[in-house]
């Protein structure tokens, strides 16, 4: 499944997927790829014209050249792949670590043990430099290796032109040969530290294609298919009652983890309350419900439309609270509307029925005060009623909680339930 798919990585690995990984295919492999079709179009020009002067001194010094260039390539390409592997990963894992080290300072700090992360993460980049040192470094050797070759090659073959012909067609030759060569030699050097440089950026795009052919299979054809036959487009429901069915469901086909057999309705208005042990599948429930993941044997249907058809023709219509709610490092507005379409009427309704007015009224900057990565300027309570305010934007009809308040303690959680009493019978 596409969210499986998703989570099945770091979120450092996905980062680099999306930006690096990516750019790697533009910048480094199919830009150097035109311009390599380009230098071999001008070489194969310029050998036809030095065919035409002189077949058997062309043929000698193209063999001559391309032998050198491919040992250059040889002696360097294994080093130069190695080490662009290692840099992909060095570069994601140093990242983790940083984070890490960041969202757990606390932990290192009780346990002594900041120094030992700070080494770790230094030693890493350490090596991460030293591989990206060795990625500028050997793509050079072959340029040195082959201007020094040429030079040796063009003194060898004009003295072996001296010995067969006269002086006067020998530098005849030999001239029209060095005018040739100091165009042939540029675009071969071009050519071979384009071939140099696509192989070290294949192994940095090779993350985002294996991404992007893993989410393609992930892609359900049946969820694509069926939104393209709803017959729903921007309607109004009068029926938003929630029917779910789910026969079977499992990650992977040798997981042990499935649902099995669960089928209820909650008409509109009503409420209901799923509980159960840790890693029961509420989670799990509840991103099928939501559509993040699709199974064959399960129908979700709301107002007898899939979910689906109804997120597609009717955005926001479902709300969601997520048990540790993502937040912005931006102003209050942006988090509530999450920047997108932004209606400050519609963001002062979502924070009146969180109960958050009062508290964002009193700030100096309303809703433009920034409230901080990761909402550090906020409480937990009120990082909950932002994600609740978040999810009442967009007057939803359906309001899901993934144990939206497990982590507050019973006062604040108190406060919390108060707005959503009131809604009850609403959504």
């Amino acid at each position: 499944e596409t969210l499986f798919t998703i989570r099945s990585e770091s979120t450092q690995q996905r980062v680099f997927e999306l930006t690096s990984s990516i750019s790697a295919i533009g910048v480094g492999i199919l830009g150097p790829l035109l311009q390599t079709l380009g230098d071999i179009a001008l070489l194969f020009v310029l050998i036809v014209g030095l065919l035409s002067v002189d077949t058997f001194m062309t043929l000698l010094a193209f063999t001559v050249f391309s032998s050198i260039a491919v040992i250059g390539y040889v002696f360097t390409q294994k080093k130069i792949g190695e080490s662009a592997r290692k840099n992909t990963e060095l570069s994601i894992s140093s990242s983790e670590k940083i984070i890490s080290l960041i969202e757990m300072y606390r932990e290192h700090y009780l346990r002594d043990s900041i120094s030992q992360a700070i080494e770790k993460f230094e030693d890493e980049r350490i090596s991460l430099a030293k591989h990206s040192t060795n990625l500028n470094f050997y793509p050079s050797i072959p340029k040195y290796f082959l201007e020094t070759s040429i030079f040796i090659t063009v003194l060898v073959l004009g003295a072996f032109q001296f010995s067969r012909l006269d002086a006067s067609n020998s530098i005849s030759t030999l001239a029209i040969f060095l005018a040739a060569a100091s165009r042939i030699a540029p675009a071969s050097l071009r050519i071979q530290q384009s071939i140099v440089g696509i192989r070290n950026n294949i192994e940095l795009a090779l993350p985002a294609i294996l991404l992007s052919e893993n989410l393609e299979k992930s892609q359900s054809d049946r969820v694509q298919q069926r939104f393209y036959e709803s017959e729903l487009h921007k309607t109004e429901l009068k029926n938003y009652d929630l029917s779910v069915s789910v026969m079977n469901f499992t990650f992977q086909e040798d997981s042990e983890f499935s649902l099995d057999d669960i089928s209820f309705e909650v008409p509109t208005g009503e409420t209901l309350a799923i509980v159960g042990p840790s890693g029961a599948g509420k989670s799990t429930l509840v991103d099928l419900i939501l559509g993040f993941l699709d199974s064959q044997e399960s129908t979700i249907k709301i107002g007898n439309y899939s979910v689906i058809d109804l997120i597609k023709s009717n955005p926001g219509v479902i709300g969601y609270v997520p048990q540790a709610i993502p937040v912005l490092n931006g102003s209050i507005g942006e988090n509530v509307s999450l920047s997108l379409e932004s209606n400050e009427k519609l963001i002062w309704s979502a924070l009146k029925q969180a109960q958050l007015t009062e508290y964002v009224q009193s700030l100096p900057n309303g809703l433009a005060t920034v409230i901080g990565e990761r909402g550090i300027k906020l409480s937990g309570g009120q990082r909950q009623r932002i994600g609740l305010a978040r999810a009442l934007y967009t007057a939803p009809k359906l309001l899901i909680m993934d144990e939206a308040t497990s982590a507050l303690d019973s006062v604040t959680e108190e406060n919390i339930s108060e707005p959503l009493k009131e809604l009850h019978g609403d959504i």
